[in-house]
């Protein structure tokens, strides 16, 4: 099965009526892959039948360069802090791109959602 569908990349803020970057197209794209996953599934499929990539709205080929400089720009602009026991996050998901580092030892994650946002 596949399944394909365009998305905007960014998303207007309900309160602050921002335009906000609010998508995974990083995340997502084949770029994002360990290079030997990613050579495997290329070699194995073929570029335009992995089991997940992005893409510009037209269907073009989001280059590496590109996702490479999102990628920097998130490292650039995180903020990582010591967390301690009892220690509560609130943010608003649509302002932050959180949760992209990776984590060892047990958590509780609980989510509320407020209000929803239609698109």
């Amino acid at each position: 099965m596949r399944t394909r569908t365009v998305r905007d990349s960014v998303a207007i803020h309900p309160l602050t009526k921002e335009k906000v970057w609010f998508n995974q197209a990083n995340l997502f794209h084949v770029s994002s892959l360990l290079l030997e996953a990613r050579e495997w599934l290329i070699e194995e499929r073929g570029y335009d039948n992995l089991p997940r990539n992005t893409y510009f709205g037209d269907g073009s080929t989001i280059p590496d360069s590109l996702i490479d400089e999102i990628q920097g720009l998130y490292e650039e602009i995180s903020i990582v802090f010591p967390w301690q026991e009892g220690d509560v996050l609130m943010l608003d998901n649509m302002l932050m791109a959180h949760g992209r580092k990776t984590f060892k030892g047990d958590r509780k994650i609980v989510v509320a959602m407020a209000e929803p946002y239609n698109v």
